[in-house]
Protein backbone atom coordinates (compact mmCIF):
# COMPACT_ATOMS: atom_id res chain seq x y z
CA UNK A 1 0.00 0.00 0.00
CA UNK A 2 3.00 2.23 -0.53
CA UNK A 3 2.08 6.05 -1.57
CA UNK A 4 -1.69 5.05 -0.33
CA UNK A 5 -2.62 7.57 1.87
CA UNK A 6 -4.90 6.35 4.92
CA UNK A 7 -4.78 8.39 7.49
CA UNK A 8 -6.36 11.78 6.58
CA UNK A 9 -5.07 14.67 9.18
CA UNK A 10 -9.08 15.75 9.04
CA UNK A 11 -9.88 12.73 10.89
CA UNK A 12 -7.53 12.58 13.23
CA UNK A 13 -9.70 13.63 16.13
CA UNK A 14 -12.30 10.95 15.47
CA UNK A 15 -9.76 8.58 15.15
CA UNK A 16 -7.85 9.41 18.21
CA UNK A 17 -11.13 9.74 20.07
CA UNK A 18 -12.21 6.43 18.74
CA UNK A 19 -9.88 4.32 17.35
CA UNK A 20 -12.01 1.32 16.18
CA UNK A 21 -13.72 3.87 13.85
CA UNK A 22 -11.20 3.89 11.97
CA UNK A 23 -11.64 0.50 9.52
CA UNK A 24 -15.36 1.00 9.62
CA UNK A 25 -15.30 4.28 8.32
CA UNK A 26 -12.63 3.10 5.37
CA UNK A 27 -15.37 1.19 4.67
CA UNK A 28 -17.82 3.08 4.13
CA UNK A 29 -18.65 5.01 0.69
CA UNK A 30 -17.65 8.74 0.84
CA UNK A 31 -20.53 11.03 0.41
CA UNK A 32 -20.12 14.75 -0.09
CA UNK A 33 -22.16 16.94 2.10
CA UNK A 34 -23.83 20.18 0.61
CA UNK A 35 -21.58 21.68 3.67
CA UNK A 36 -18.78 20.05 3.09
CA UNK A 37 -19.12 20.88 -0.81
CA UNK A 38 -19.38 24.83 -0.31
CA UNK A 39 -16.14 24.65 1.81
CA UNK A 40 -14.26 23.05 -0.86
CA UNK A 41 -15.39 26.11 -3.15
CA UNK A 42 -14.44 28.84 -0.28
CA UNK A 43 -11.49 27.10 0.12
CA UNK A 44 -10.60 26.99 -3.35
CA UNK A 45 -11.19 31.12 -3.79
CA UNK A 46 -8.63 31.86 -0.73
CA UNK A 47 -5.65 29.37 -2.30
CA UNK A 48 -6.12 31.35 -5.80
CA UNK A 49 -7.09 34.50 -3.57
CA UNK A 50 -3.27 33.93 -1.57
CA UNK A 51 -1.40 32.36 -4.81
CA UNK A 52 -2.43 35.24 -7.04
CA UNK A 53 -2.14 38.11 -4.54
CA UNK A 54 -5.67 39.45 -5.23
CA UNK A 55 -8.47 40.16 -2.89
CA UNK A 56 -11.69 37.93 -2.28
CA UNK A 57 -13.90 40.51 -4.03
CA UNK A 58 -12.11 39.82 -7.31
CA UNK A 59 -13.90 37.01 -8.06
CA UNK A 60 -17.56 37.55 -6.81
CA UNK A 61 -19.70 36.63 -9.30
CA UNK A 62 -18.35 33.96 -10.18
CA UNK A 63 -19.04 30.77 -9.87
CA UNK A 64 -17.06 27.53 -8.67
CA UNK A 65 -18.22 24.01 -9.20
CA UNK A 66 -17.05 21.18 -6.87
CA UNK A 67 -16.72 17.59 -7.90
CA UNK A 68 -18.05 14.44 -5.60
CA UNK A 69 -14.05 14.21 -5.64
CA UNK A 70 -13.42 17.72 -4.20
CA UNK A 71 -12.21 19.23 -7.33
CA UNK A 72 -12.64 22.73 -8.31
CA UNK A 73 -13.06 25.22 -11.20
CA UNK A 74 -15.06 28.09 -12.62
CA UNK A 75 -18.25 27.54 -14.16
CA UNK A 76 -18.68 29.67 -17.46
CA UNK A 77 -20.97 29.84 -20.65
CA UNK A 78 -18.87 27.19 -22.71
CA UNK A 79 -18.20 25.08 -19.05
CA UNK A 80 -21.62 24.63 -17.47
CA UNK A 81 -22.20 22.77 -14.43
CA UNK A 82 -22.55 18.60 -15.28
CA UNK A 83 -24.32 15.77 -13.57
CA UNK A 84 -21.93 15.50 -10.16
CA UNK A 85 -20.96 18.64 -9.74
CA UNK A 86 -22.37 21.25 -7.20
CA UNK A 87 -21.82 25.24 -8.09
CA UNK A 88 -21.73 27.56 -5.97
CA UNK A 89 -21.46 31.55 -5.79
CA UNK A 90 -18.76 33.78 -5.04
CA UNK A 91 -21.42 36.00 -3.02
CA UNK A 92 -20.95 38.91 -0.83
CA UNK A 93 -21.10 36.69 2.24
CA UNK A 94 -18.28 34.03 0.71
CA UNK A 95 -16.29 36.76 -0.58
CA UNK A 96 -16.34 39.23 2.99
CA UNK A 97 -15.58 35.40 4.82
CA UNK A 98 -12.30 34.06 2.90
CA UNK A 99 -11.26 38.07 2.90
CA UNK A 100 -10.79 37.73 6.48
CA UNK A 101 -8.91 34.92 6.20
CA UNK A 102 -6.38 36.04 3.45
CA UNK A 103 -6.20 38.94 5.33
CA UNK A 104 -5.24 36.98 8.60
CA UNK A 105 -2.46 34.92 6.37
CA UNK A 106 -0.78 38.05 4.99
CA UNK A 107 -0.03 39.65 7.83
CA UNK A 108 2.48 37.79 9.24
CA UNK A 109 5.86 38.00 7.79
CA UNK A 110 8.01 35.49 6.69
CA UNK A 111 7.95 32.65 3.62
CA UNK A 112 4.60 31.92 2.54
CA UNK A 113 3.52 28.53 1.14
CA UNK A 114 -0.19 28.00 0.23
CA UNK A 115 -1.83 24.37 -0.14
CA UNK A 116 0.98 22.75 0.91
CA UNK A 117 1.37 18.93 0.61
CA UNK A 118 3.07 17.71 4.17
CA UNK A 119 4.40 14.11 4.98
CA UNK A 120 2.70 12.96 8.80
CA UNK A 121 4.06 9.39 8.62
CA UNK A 122 5.83 9.31 11.72
CA UNK A 123 2.69 10.62 13.51
CA UNK A 124 0.71 7.68 12.70
CA UNK A 125 0.95 3.66 12.71
CA UNK A 126 4.07 2.35 12.01
CA UNK A 127 2.20 -1.17 10.77
CA UNK A 128 -1.00 -1.79 9.33
CA UNK A 129 -3.60 -4.78 10.15
CA UNK A 130 -1.68 -7.23 8.57
CA UNK A 131 2.04 -6.33 9.95
CA UNK A 132 3.48 -4.27 6.78
CA UNK A 133 4.55 -1.30 7.01
CA UNK A 134 2.04 1.54 6.52
CA UNK A 135 3.35 3.63 3.89
CA UNK A 136 3.69 7.62 3.52
CA UNK A 137 0.86 9.47 4.59
CA UNK A 138 -0.19 12.88 3.63
CA UNK A 139 -2.23 15.56 4.08
CA UNK A 140 -2.93 19.16 2.77
CA UNK A 141 -2.30 22.69 5.07
CA UNK A 142 -4.22 25.62 3.75
CA UNK A 143 -1.45 27.79 4.75
CA UNK A 144 1.98 28.24 6.18
CA UNK A 145 4.55 30.82 7.31
CA UNK A 146 7.98 30.36 8.40
CA UNK A 147 9.56 33.44 10.00
CA UNK A 148 13.19 33.19 10.52
CA UNK A 149 13.32 36.25 12.29
CA UNK A 150 11.02 35.49 14.87
CA UNK A 151 11.84 31.47 15.20
CA UNK A 152 8.10 31.30 14.43
CA UNK A 153 5.82 28.90 12.24
CA UNK A 154 2.73 29.89 11.75
CA UNK A 155 0.17 27.22 10.70
CA UNK A 156 -3.33 28.59 9.14
CA UNK A 157 -6.66 26.48 8.77
CA UNK A 158 -9.70 27.82 6.91
CA UNK A 159 -13.13 26.55 8.74
CA UNK A 160 -16.01 27.87 6.22
CA UNK A 161 -18.91 25.86 8.49
CA UNK A 162 -21.31 27.39 10.88
CA UNK A 163 -22.09 24.08 12.76
CA UNK A 164 -19.41 24.13 14.97
CA UNK A 165 -16.78 26.28 16.62
CA UNK A 166 -13.25 24.72 16.24
CA UNK A 167 -10.24 25.63 18.64
CA UNK A 168 -6.78 25.79 17.82
CA UNK A 169 -5.27 24.16 21.18
CA UNK A 170 -4.03 20.84 20.84
CA UNK A 171 -6.46 20.85 17.13
CA UNK A 172 -4.46 17.36 16.01
CA UNK A 173 -5.45 18.14 12.36
CA UNK A 174 -4.07 21.25 12.39
CA UNK A 175 -1.05 19.89 14.69
CA UNK A 176 -0.37 17.29 11.87
CA UNK A 177 0.21 20.05 9.27
CA UNK A 178 2.37 21.63 11.81
CA UNK A 179 4.22 18.14 12.44
CA UNK A 180 5.08 17.93 9.03
CA UNK A 181 5.84 21.07 8.25
CA UNK A 182 8.63 20.99 11.12
CA UNK A 183 9.61 17.51 9.54
CA UNK A 184 10.04 19.14 5.83
CA UNK A 185 11.45 22.62 6.69
CA UNK A 186 14.17 22.07 9.88
CA UNK A 187 17.09 21.51 8.04
CA UNK A 188 16.20 24.05 5.35
CA UNK A 189 15.28 26.79 7.96
CA UNK A 190 17.76 25.67 11.10
CA UNK A 191 14.24 24.91 12.92
CA UNK A 192 14.93 23.78 16.57
CA UNK A 193 13.05 22.53 19.49
CA UNK A 194 13.06 26.20 21.06
CA UNK A 195 11.05 28.03 17.84
CA UNK A 196 7.56 28.86 18.51
CA UNK A 197 4.36 27.23 16.46
CA UNK A 198 1.45 29.64 16.35
CA UNK A 199 -1.49 27.63 14.93
CA UNK A 200 -4.69 29.76 14.01
CA UNK A 201 -7.73 28.58 13.21
CA UNK A 202 -10.05 31.06 11.11
CA UNK A 203 -13.95 30.35 11.00
CA UNK A 204 -15.32 33.63 9.60
CA UNK A 205 -18.63 32.52 9.68
CA UNK A 206 -19.11 32.31 13.09
CA UNK A 207 -16.14 35.38 13.64
CA UNK A 208 -14.15 32.81 15.47
CA UNK A 209 -10.36 33.33 15.42
CA UNK A 210 -8.86 31.04 17.35
CA UNK A 211 -4.91 30.87 18.25
CA UNK A 212 -2.60 28.36 20.41
CA UNK A 213 0.85 29.05 20.90
CA UNK A 214 3.45 26.71 21.48
CA UNK A 215 6.65 25.25 20.64
CA UNK A 216 8.30 22.81 18.56
CA UNK A 217 9.52 20.76 21.65
CA UNK A 218 6.03 20.35 22.85
CA UNK A 219 4.37 19.97 19.58
CA UNK A 220 6.90 16.77 18.69
CA UNK A 221 5.39 15.54 22.23
CA UNK A 222 2.24 15.72 21.12
CA UNK A 223 2.78 14.13 17.87
CA UNK A 224 4.00 11.48 19.73
CA UNK A 225 0.44 10.93 22.31
CA UNK A 226 -0.70 11.04 18.93
CA UNK A 227 0.67 8.46 17.52
CA UNK A 228 0.09 6.14 20.52
CA UNK A 229 -3.40 6.57 20.64
CA UNK A 230 -3.82 6.04 16.61
CA UNK A 231 -1.81 2.82 17.07
CA UNK A 232 -5.04 1.38 18.63
CA UNK A 233 -6.75 1.68 15.08
CA UNK A 234 -5.03 -1.64 14.63
CA UNK A 235 -5.76 -3.20 18.02
CA UNK A 236 -8.13 -5.91 17.86
CA UNK A 237 -10.66 -5.29 20.78
CA UNK A 238 -9.81 -1.61 21.54
CA UNK A 239 -13.15 -0.11 22.89
CA UNK A 240 -15.42 2.46 21.14
CA UNK A 241 -15.93 5.96 22.36
CA UNK A 242 -19.08 7.32 21.86
CA UNK A 243 -18.47 11.02 22.04
CA UNK A 244 -20.34 14.33 20.03
CA UNK A 245 -16.73 15.30 18.84
CA UNK A 246 -15.88 12.02 17.28
CA UNK A 247 -19.49 11.16 15.98
CA UNK A 248 -19.93 14.65 14.76
CA UNK A 249 -18.02 13.58 11.39
CA UNK A 250 -18.37 9.61 11.39
CA UNK A 251 -19.71 8.24 8.23
CA UNK A 252 -21.04 4.73 10.25
CA UNK A 253 -22.65 7.30 13.15
CA UNK A 254 -26.18 5.98 11.96
CA UNK A 255 -25.20 2.43 11.80
CA UNK A 256 -22.89 2.68 14.73
CA UNK A 257 -24.27 0.01 17.31
CA UNK A 258 -22.17 1.35 20.23
CA UNK A 259 -23.52 4.87 19.94
CA UNK A 260 -26.65 3.50 19.82
CA UNK A 261 -26.25 1.64 23.20
CA UNK A 262 -24.65 4.63 24.56
CA UNK A 263 -26.91 7.46 23.86
CA UNK A 264 -30.04 5.16 24.80
CA UNK A 265 -29.09 3.74 27.98
CA UNK A 266 -31.58 5.32 30.32
CA UNK A 267 -30.01 3.88 33.54
CA UNK A 268 -26.75 5.92 33.34
CA UNK A 269 -26.63 6.18 37.08
CA UNK A 270 -26.28 3.03 39.04
CA UNK A 271 -27.54 3.46 42.56
CA UNK A 272 -25.42 2.15 45.95
CA UNK A 273 -27.54 3.52 47.87
CA UNK A 274 -30.31 0.86 49.01
CA UNK A 275 -31.74 4.06 50.98
CA UNK A 276 -32.19 6.03 47.17
CA UNK A 277 -33.24 2.08 45.68
CA UNK A 278 -36.00 2.64 47.84
CA UNK A 279 -36.72 6.01 47.67
CA UNK A 280 -36.75 6.37 43.97
CA UNK A 281 -39.80 4.35 42.21
CA UNK A 282 -38.92 2.36 39.54
CA UNK A 283 -41.26 3.73 37.21
CA UNK A 284 -39.56 7.20 37.13
CA UNK A 285 -36.53 8.57 36.15
CA UNK A 286 -34.63 10.54 38.95
CA UNK A 287 -33.07 13.59 38.56
CA UNK A 288 -29.81 11.84 38.18
CA UNK A 289 -31.15 10.22 35.22
CA UNK A 290 -32.59 13.31 33.84
CA UNK A 291 -29.70 15.14 34.10
CA UNK A 292 -27.62 12.08 32.22
CA UNK A 293 -30.04 11.98 29.79
CA UNK A 294 -30.08 15.64 29.28
CA UNK A 295 -26.24 15.70 28.66
CA UNK A 296 -26.33 13.16 26.09
CA UNK A 297 -28.92 15.54 24.26
CA UNK A 298 -26.49 16.53 21.40
CA UNK A 299 -25.58 12.53 20.75
CA UNK A 300 -29.40 11.74 20.33
CA UNK A 301 -29.59 14.73 18.25
CA UNK A 302 -26.60 14.00 16.65
CA UNK A 303 -27.67 10.03 15.96
CA UNK A 304 -30.74 11.13 14.35
CA UNK A 305 -29.43 13.33 12.27
CA UNK A 306 -27.40 10.62 10.73
CA UNK A 307 -30.29 8.34 10.49
CA UNK A 308 -31.92 10.64 8.35
CA UNK A 309 -29.06 11.27 5.86
CA UNK A 310 -27.65 7.31 5.66
CA UNK A 311 -31.40 6.38 4.58
CA UNK A 312 -31.80 9.64 2.52
CA UNK A 313 -28.63 8.44 0.70
CA UNK A 314 -29.29 5.20 0.27
CA UNK A 315 -32.85 6.08 -1.51
CA UNK A 316 -31.53 8.50 -3.42
CA UNK A 317 -29.05 5.79 -4.59
CA UNK A 318 -32.25 3.55 -5.47
CA UNK A 319 -31.56 1.52 -2.55
CA UNK A 320 -34.67 -0.33 -1.12
CA UNK A 321 -35.25 1.21 2.50
CA UNK A 322 -38.31 -0.98 4.78
CA UNK A 323 -41.28 0.63 4.81
CA UNK A 324 -39.63 4.26 3.30
CA UNK A 325 -39.73 6.05 0.10
CA UNK A 326 -38.17 9.55 -1.26
CA UNK A 327 -41.17 12.09 -1.58
CA UNK A 328 -41.20 15.62 -2.44
CA UNK A 329 -41.09 17.84 0.22
CA UNK A 330 -43.63 20.50 0.47
CA UNK A 331 -42.72 23.84 -0.72
CA UNK A 332 -44.83 27.47 -0.87
CA UNK A 333 -46.10 28.96 -3.59
CA UNK A 334 -44.32 31.48 -5.62
CA UNK A 335 -44.91 34.28 -8.31
CA UNK A 336 -44.20 33.56 -11.67
CA UNK A 337 -44.85 36.88 -12.20
CA UNK A 338 -44.26 39.70 -9.28
CA UNK A 339 -44.94 43.10 -10.54
CA UNK A 340 -47.79 41.26 -13.00
CA UNK A 341 -49.45 39.88 -9.18
CA UNK A 342 -48.37 43.52 -7.43
CA UNK A 343 -50.39 45.46 -10.42
CA UNK A 344 -54.12 42.98 -9.80
CA UNK A 345 -53.43 43.10 -6.17
CA UNK A 346 -53.43 47.55 -6.78
CA UNK A 347 -56.74 47.13 -9.53
CA UNK A 348 -58.79 44.51 -6.75
CA UNK A 349 -58.09 46.92 -3.66
CA UNK A 350 -55.49 46.32 -1.71
CA UNK A 351 -53.10 49.23 -0.47
CA UNK A 352 -49.38 48.99 -0.91
CA UNK A 353 -48.60 49.06 2.81
CA UNK A 354 -50.54 45.68 3.22
CA UNK A 355 -48.47 43.81 -0.05
CA UNK A 356 -45.29 45.08 1.12
CA UNK A 357 -43.81 43.79 4.53
CA UNK A 358 -40.78 46.19 5.07
CA UNK A 359 -38.30 45.38 8.69
CA UNK A 360 -35.40 47.27 9.75
CA UNK A 361 -32.20 45.41 9.72
CA UNK A 362 -30.85 43.99 13.07
CA UNK A 363 -27.68 45.08 15.06
CA UNK A 364 -26.01 42.01 13.76
CA UNK A 365 -27.14 42.65 10.50
CA UNK A 366 -26.19 46.62 10.25
CA UNK A 367 -22.64 45.49 11.70
CA UNK A 368 -22.17 43.38 8.50
CA UNK A 369 -22.86 46.29 6.32
CA UNK A 370 -19.89 48.65 7.47
CA UNK A 371 -16.14 47.71 7.61
CA UNK A 372 -15.05 47.25 11.04
CA UNK A 373 -13.74 50.47 12.09
CA UNK A 374 -17.34 51.93 11.48
CA UNK A 375 -18.72 49.53 13.63
CA UNK A 376 -17.96 51.02 16.63
CA UNK A 377 -20.28 54.00 16.02
CA UNK A 378 -23.29 51.80 16.57
CA UNK A 379 -22.63 50.83 19.96
CA UNK A 380 -24.98 53.02 21.72
CA UNK A 381 -27.79 52.52 19.66
CA UNK A 382 -28.23 48.55 20.18
CA UNK A 383 -29.09 46.79 23.85
CA UNK A 384 -28.72 43.65 24.58
CA UNK A 385 -31.58 42.36 27.00
CA UNK A 386 -31.77 39.72 29.30
CA UNK A 387 -31.94 36.40 27.85
CA UNK A 388 -34.36 33.48 29.34
CA UNK A 389 -33.61 30.61 31.17
CA UNK A 390 -31.67 28.19 29.54
CA UNK A 391 -29.69 24.82 31.41
CA UNK A 392 -25.97 25.03 31.67
CA UNK A 393 -22.83 22.91 33.01
CA UNK A 394 -22.49 23.67 36.48
CA UNK A 395 -18.80 24.89 36.22
CA UNK A 396 -20.46 27.99 33.43
CA UNK A 397 -18.41 30.82 33.88
CA UNK A 398 -22.11 32.80 33.10
CA UNK A 399 -23.72 34.16 36.26
CA UNK A 400 -26.83 31.98 37.33
CA UNK A 401 -30.74 32.96 35.97
CA UNK A 402 -32.05 35.57 38.11
CA UNK A 403 -35.96 36.56 37.06
CA UNK A 404 -36.33 39.92 35.04
CA UNK A 405 -39.19 41.98 34.73
CA UNK A 406 -41.04 42.67 31.55
CA UNK A 407 -39.24 45.71 30.29
CA UNK A 408 -41.46 48.29 28.48
CA UNK A 409 -39.16 50.58 26.98
CA UNK A 410 -38.28 48.79 23.66
CA UNK A 411 -41.88 49.51 23.22
CA UNK A 412 -42.24 51.09 19.28
CA UNK A 413 -46.04 53.71 18.72
CA UNK A 414 -46.71 52.02 15.42
CA UNK A 415 -48.33 56.07 15.04
CA UNK A 416 -44.74 57.71 15.63
CA UNK A 417 -43.23 58.66 12.24
CA UNK A 418 -39.44 57.94 12.54
CA UNK A 419 -38.93 60.47 9.39
CA UNK A 420 -37.94 57.31 6.65
CA UNK A 421 -41.81 56.51 5.45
Amino acid sequence: MAGHSRFAPSATEREFQCPPSFLLNEGAPDRQSFDAAHGTAAHHLGELCLSNDHDAVFYAGCVIAVTAKGDCRFVHENAPLVDGEQGFEVDDEMVNAVQSYVDMCREVPGDHFYEVRVEHTKWCPDFDEWGEPLGPQYGTSDHVCVSVAEKTIYVDDLKYGKGVKVFATKNKQATKYALGTIEEKAWEYGITDDWKVVIRIAQPRLDHFDVWETTVGELLAFGQEIKERLSLVFVEGTPFNPGEKQCKFCKVAARCKPLHDYVHDQRALAFEDEDAKQMTSPHLLSLEDLAQAYLRHPLFVLQYDAVVREIQESLKEGVEVPGLKLVNANTHRQWTDELAARRKLRELGVPREKMVKEKFVSPNQAEKLLVKEHRPQLESLWRKPPGGPVIALADDPRDAYTAQQPELDGFVDEDFDDGFN
